[in-house]
């Protein structure tokens, strides 16, 4: 396994846990297993009826020298530095630094800092915010908590559900992915068939990382990927938001 492959999977492995306030009228105490939130991807699309809401989400807090944002997910395959994978207009702004008072920072890889976060917040848009106003919201004086996630397993997620409802969870599989649908099974046979008597879960939408996809084996002209992989994400309803995805050897990660 490469350095960085194994220093990409240190980072996701170590347990971190720390509460960050940003002031104000947003510093009631966030807890990660009993907070209501909604997914950074429903906050995005609902935004422009969230206007001066105060709103609690989850996502990667992403920091560079552009400034802190939030991410709906994060490429470890694109590049030696961690990428977004999604445009600005899709990521939501937070500052140009974390507050200085803050007892402990994300993990760093490189120049970028990041961490999956539990973040509640007055957002505010459609507008021009961050660098060359490429933001289109952003949420005032974050509050935000960084969370570990849950380790766990595609059997207990399928025969467990509701006890990981609304957990950020990390999971190794075989994930088999196409152009319209993605799912993680205990195990694929040849060619990426998942096997019948092995259990599998849902992936809420197609996988976009393609730099993520190349790694894996591919069929019918790349319209199919399959391999192992581990994915940190968003446990809801059944189906699984993935955050992040790392193609991995076996199920040690290694």
């Amino acid at each position: 396994m490469s350095f960085l492959k194994k220093r990409i999977l240190w980072f996701l492995s170590v347990g971190l846990l720390c509460l960050m306030t940003g002031c104000t009228s947003n510093s009631i105490p966030l807890d990660a297993t009993t907070a209501s939130f909604s997914p950074l991807t429903e906050v995005i699309a609902q935004a422009p009826g969230l206007r001066q809401q105060v709103v609690t989400t989850m996502g990667y807090l992403y920091v560079d020298s552009a400034g802190a944002r939030l991410l709906d997910y994060v490429s470890f395959s694109a590049n030696s530095i961690p990428q977004p994978l999604s445009p600005p207009s899709e990521q939501i702004w937070l500052s140009e630094e974390l507050p200085a008072t803050l007892a402990n920072a994300p993990q760093q890889i490189g120049s970028v800092q990041l961490a999956p976060v539990l973040a509640r917040g007055r957002i505010e848009g459609s507008g021009s915010f961050g660098p060359d106003g490429a933001y289109h919201y952003r949420i005032v004086d974050p509050q935000l908590q960084i969370v570990i996630p849950q380790e766990t397993t595609i059997a207990a997620l399928s025969q467990q559900p509701s006890d990981y409802d609304n957990r950020l969870v990390r999971v190794n599989g075989a994930l088999l992915s196409s152009r319209t649908s993605a799912i993680l099974s205990e195990e694929l046979g040849d060619g990426g068939v998942p096997d019948a008597q092995k259990y599998q879960i849902k992936l809420q939408s197609p996988i976009e990382d393609m730099a993520m996809l190349t790694q894996l084996q591919s069929l019918s002209d790349n319209a199919i990927h399959f391999g192992r992989v581990q994915i940190e994400g968003i446990w809801q309803q059944k189906r699984l938001i993935p955050l992040t995805i790392i193609p991995v050897t076996d199920e040690s990660g290694e």
